[in-house]
């Protein structure tokens, strides 16, 4: 392990990850969202917009 997600620093957020569940628990997992897909179509639109079209 690189130990990568260790920090010696503070955490910089101030919600706690149980907090927050409970407050989306009504809408989370509702959708399903294909990371790949979204990443494909996002690269189509930056090409598009990068040939003027």
């Amino acid at each position: 392990m690189e130990g990568l997600l260790c920090t010696d620093s503070p955490p910089a957020g101030t919600t706690r990850p149980s907090d927050w569940l409970a407050r989306h628990r009504e809408t989370l997992g509702v959708r399903y969202a294909n990371e790949l897909a979204r990443r494909r179509d996002c690269r189509r639109s930056c090409e598009s917009i990068a040939r003027g079209a």
